[in-house]
């Protein structure tokens, strides 16, 4: 992989940090995620497909 501006993907990297901060249930769903790395997981179309089944 080759990086030319890293200074740019610093700086998004930090911006997602602070947007995490800000937001504590992402940031508790995130370390769930990653607290159990054996959790049954979903694409967005799964996901959507069992809503609107549940749904009918």
């Amino acid at each position: 992989m080759e990086v030319h501006d890293i200074d740019s993907m610093n700086e998004r990297f930090d911006n997602l940090a602070l947007e995490i901060e800000a937001y504590p249930e992402l940031k508790e769903s995130l370390h769930r995620y990653l607290d159990n790395p054996d959790m049954e997981r979903y694409r967005a179309k799964e996901l959507k497909e069992l809503r609107d089944d549940q749904r009918r």
